[in-house]
């Protein structure tokens, strides 16, 4: 899917009047890049390591503060912890598989799972002790094998697990309880949005031609996940951005008003955008292409004017990109071996 747009500069005042509307949500303006030549240049100093050579590391990750890094092993079975630069690698037992860790800090930070051996399905939780996993005692069993998507940490008494299967576990410290969604779609995120309500972003994807996917919204009302929209696309994406919902298409970007995706910014040099990690509208970093190096990943930064170019050719197989804080960012990329790059703001 490729994304293209070329925009017009436009005077100083307009762009002050779209920038305010956006921030306080109060309009429609559009915000447009201050410059139709190029792009500025990197506002992150930006260093790489790899992982691992051995396992395929190339999992979830999980980012608790600027010296803790979690990279789940692609296998499930494994993960590995960099610590200011130095690798610990902590396996698990047969018939056990790790696939996401949550938490607050780095010491209230878990590990979620599952067992599958033969007939027996089970989830699976571990909390950090600083210095590997303590596996918690639970009872809940499950009826089929599943899998662990991605979750969410409201406390140590409340976090929630988006898996597959039509399964989504609430998990209170010491046990699972199980609520439902319709078992053909995936969870992509589970979030608190900014008016403190419980929502799922759920998709499916038809593979006709072109490609469709129908985004799914559910909110989690009297211990049921209820469904309050739904939009089938081929052209645009849905993403979580913070506490927002949010999406990009051949235009630019877009935000979820409640009932429908409206573009609030217009891409100059992007030809698509496919993961994002920020604060944000005017502050994250994204992985996409830009129009004059089409054949070329890159990571770049959006500062609510203007593009940069952060690190370029980080084209992969697997990727994930975290926000640590406004000024550090982790993102990896998998292309034979795991390579993990760190930025902090210049």
């Amino acid at each position: 899917m490729k994304f293209f747009k070329s925009i017009l500069t436009v005077p100083l005042f307009m762009i002050c009047i779209a920038l305010i509307s956006l921030l306080y949500s109060c309009s429609d303006s559009i915000v447009n890049p201050t410059s139709n030549v190029g792009f500025d240049s990197a506002r992150f100093f930006w260093s790489y390591d790899t992982v691992s050579t051995g396992p395929y590391y190339a999992g979830e990750m999980y980012t608790p503060d600027t010296n803790n890094i979690f990279i789940i092993g692609s296998d499930s079975k494994s993960i590995v912890r960099i610590v200011n630069g130095t690798k610990q690698y902590y396996n698990f037992s047969s018939g056990e598989y790790v696939q996401s860790m949550i938490g607050s800090d780095i010491n209230n930070s878990y590990l979620f799972g599952a067992y599958s051996v033969g007939n027996v399905y089970k989830p699976l939780a571990w909390k950090w002790n600083g210095n590997g996993f303590d596996k918690i005692a639970t009872s809940y069993m499950h009826d089929v094998d599943f899998r662990v998507y991605n979750g969410l940490y409201v406390n140590s008494n409340e976090m929630w697990l988006g898996c597959s299967t039509g399964l989504v576990l609430k998990f209170d410290g010491n046990d699972f309880q199980k609520t439902t969604y319709p078992d053909s779609l995936k969870v992509k995120n589970i979030y608190v949005d900014s008016e403190n309500k419980l929502r799922m972003l759920a998709n499916k994807v038809i593979f006709n031609e072109p490609v469709v996917v129908i985004y799914y919204l559910f909110e989690y009302q009297n211990n049921i996940w209820n469904p309050i929209y739904s939009d089938s696309v081929y052209d645009k994406a849905y993403y979580l951005l913070n506490k927002e919902i949010v999406g990009f298409n051949e235009y630019g970007i877009l935000l979820f008003d409640g009932h429908s995706l409206n573009k609030v910014i217009d891409y100059y040099s992007m030809s698509y955008i496919n993961r994002v990690a920020g604060n944000s509208l005017n502050d994250f970093v994204g992985l996409g292409r830009g129009n004059d190096f089409p054949n070329a990943g890159l990571l770049f930064h959006w500062n609510g004017k203007k593009w940069s170019k952060e690190v370029r050719n980080f084209d992969a197989f697997e990727t994930r990109l975290n926000r640590v804080n406004d000024n550090f960012y982790v993102a990896y990329n998998w292309s034979g071996q795991t390579w993990l790059y760190i930025g902090r703001r210049k």
